[in-house]
């Protein structure tokens, strides 16, 4: 391992699905436009939080789905939301589902999301509490909108 601010002389590289990728292409997919124009809505706040536990990893209680990989679109702010719903599902119904990113990447637009430009997880959230999210299976992630 090296200090902070020694010269590091190797690396290794390797190929991945974005190796052959220009700069124009990888730019593409980063970055979420924020649109001023949509309302910003609060999300619910707890009051007796008191007696909860100093900390919970829910990995090792076996509580959170498995990685997911989003290919080449921007939409990590909807495996953010569909990850934790489903973490909070199973938590709560000791019950694993897997919900699709591709519903809310297709249908959230109107929410303030931009599909595979980007969004944002609260308007995710707003959209999922208005519409039933269908199963990976019902609707399945085709990284593309």
């Amino acid at each position: 391992m090296k200090n902070i601010g020694e010269e590091i002389s190797e690396h290794e590289l390797g190929l991945n699905q974005f190796a052959d990728w220009s700069n124009e292409q990888y730019k593409s997919i980063l970055g979420f436009k924020f649109d001023a124009t949509k309302e910003q809505q609060n999300v619910a706040v707890f009051d007796d939080v008191n007696d909860l536990p100093d900390s919970i990893n829910w990995v090792d209680e076996g509580k959170v789905t498995d990685v997911k990989d989003q290919g080449s679109c921007g939409s990590c702010w909807s495996f953010s939301t569909t990850g934790s719903i489903e973490s909070a599902y199973w938590i709560k119904n000791n019950k694993s589902i897997v919900l699709s990113e591709q519903q809310i990447v297709d249908c959230s637009v109107d929410y303030g999301n931009n599909g595979c430009g980007g969004g944002l997880v609260e308007y995710a959230y707003h959209y999922a509490t208005d519409v039933a999210i269908e199963t990976e299976s019902e609707y399945p992630y085709m990284a593309k909108n």
